[in-house]
């Protein structure tokens, strides 16, 4: 291998985590690269960034095996996977992550630093960039293209308020809408916001000349209902019109696209599911009328979908503790149709606490109070909060709680604390009426009370935890 050859070469990167003081999380990235020195020196270079400062560090590498390369007698893929080599990347990055903490005048010395180097792609696997973020080009141009569209006020939707949304998840559904995949299922635990970014992301395509349509699934919602149907009366027989071929006709006519958002999706019956195969696929995406007033085949018989995207809220495929009589599994006929985004509880203890601020500022007793006492921000236990919301929804040693516990119940258990803070007992008061009794099983109502204690040592006695067994 030639030199200058070596001096290109792509190495993985390694992502560096570390709590601050104030409990955030800061992420940071480490890029390397080989860099040639005096005589047969070279080094292992890194560069890490924070905000509008960077930092860079170099390593001696050992010059034998860098010799080895150029002789082709090791393979650069052997010599970047070697344990010596990464130990190499682990010790820069942790070099870096110190120096860049220090500069910020943080206290460097308590910090827990875990760095995790991203999986190393072979070289004859890489593909050369541009460095253009891909994803937004095409955004850009799909607006373009959407046109300034009027929307009926039936298919615009208000979005949550005070939304938090997940940038991962968000741009993951902005990728499938934007580049017109029919379907996508967006899963996750009970009350880990499925349902509010649906309808955030929907109240911004509405901006965009989207129509968009929710409904709420439940297994006596039939297919009949959503669908045309041959029907009946004194008079003979006529087409009875479905909520969904409606909404596509109109759309249809009206030029513009159209999302439909199911929300709990899998409560639907089979029947009713099988029913949505064909508009799920990426072809031929019609829906037929089963008539004897049409023809077969005849355009009548047959309502154009092919501008209509679904995006179907559920829970998670994996866990049993979801299924009931009205709740399924999705299909695999089903998941093969479908992009499968998961989202899930948030770890980032700041961004928790603004979840739960933006969930408390919505309340209107917080709204009244908020008049009268302009500080009662700083009477809202926030840390408190976070801890009780991460230690119950954290998977510990591979076993999570086995109940989901979402945003609004911790931040409900937050603010009735607050509000009773003359009481003594306000925390336990507030476990018990906000996620405690929602526990129907005793053993994980005390698994939660033991979890509870251990994060932020609130003892709750066995009578909260008894009650109503």
């Amino acid at each position: 291998m030639r030199e200058k050859d070596l001096l290109n070469i792509a190495i993985s990167s390694a992502k560096i985590r570390t709590a601050l003081e104030d409990s955030s999380i800061l992420d940071l990235r480490t890029d390397y690269k080989l860099e040639k020195g005096k005589g047969d020196l070279w080094y292992l270079k890194g560069t890490v960034s924070y905000e509008t400062m960077t930092k860079e560090d170099k390593l001696l590498l050992e010059s034998e095996e860098v010799m080895d390369i150029l002789d082709d007698s090791l393979s650069v893929d052997e010599y970047c996977q070697d344990e010596r080599f990464q130990n190499h990347q682990r010790e820069l990055a942790q070099r870096l992550a110190l120096s860049l903490l220090s500069d910020q005048g943080l206290n460097t010395s308590r910090q827990r630093i875990d760095i995790e180097l991203e999986p190393y792609i072979l070289q004859q696997h890489l593909v050369q960039t541009n460095g253009k973020n891909l994803l937004k080009v095409l955004i850009e141009e799909a607006k373009k293209s959407n046109g300034n569209h009027s929307v009926p006020s039936d298919l615009i939707v208000n979005p949550p308020l005070n939304f938090v949304s997940d940038p991962l998840v968000l741009e993951s559904l902005q990728q499938r809408v934007y580049e017109t995949t029919p379907s996508i299922a967006l899963l996750g635990p009970t009350g880990s916001g499925k349902s509010a970014l649906a309808r955030y992301f929907g109240a911004q395509l509405n901006q965009e000349g989207y129509g968009v349509y929710i409904i709420d699934g439940n297994a006596r919602l039939e297919g009949d209902r959503l669908f045309d149907r041959e029907d009946f009366d004194q008079n003979g027989t006529f087409v009875l019109e479905g909520v969904l071929c409606r909404m596509a006709r109109k759309t249809k006519e009206l030029g513009i696209k159209l999302l439909v958002i199911f929300e709990e999706y899998n409560s639907f019956s089979d029947e009713t599911r099988r029913e949505f195969y064909r508009l799920f696929s990426d072809e031929d995406r019609y829906y037929t009328i089963q008539s004897s007033k049409y023809k077969d085949g005849s355009r009548e018989a047959r309502v154009d979908f092919s501008h209509v995207q679904f995006i179907l809220t559920a829970n998670p495929l994996t866990s049993d503790r979801y299924l009931t009589d009205d709740l399924k599994r999705l299909s695999n006929a089903e998941s093969r149709r479908l992009v499968i985004i998961y989202q899930d509880y948030e770890k980032d203890p700041k961004i928790i606490q603004k979840i739960l601020k933006s969930l408390i500022a919505k309340k209107p007793a917080y709204k009244t109070l908020k008049k009268r006492i302009p500080d009662i921000d700083q009477q809202i236990n926030w840390q408190i909060g976070v801890d009780v919301f991460k230690t119950l929804t954290d998977t510990v040693e591979g076993d999570s709680l086995g109940y989901d516990v979402g945003y609004t119940s911790v931040a409900d258990f937050l603010w009735t604390a607050t509000l009773r803070q003359h009481q003594p007992q306000r925390y336990v008061i507030a476990l018990s009426e906000h996620i405690l009794n929602a526990i129907p099983d005793v053993n994980i109502r005390s698994l939660a009370c033991e979890r509870i204690r251990q994060a932020v040592n609130i003892i709750v006695p066995n009578e909260y935890i008894i009650r109503g067994t």
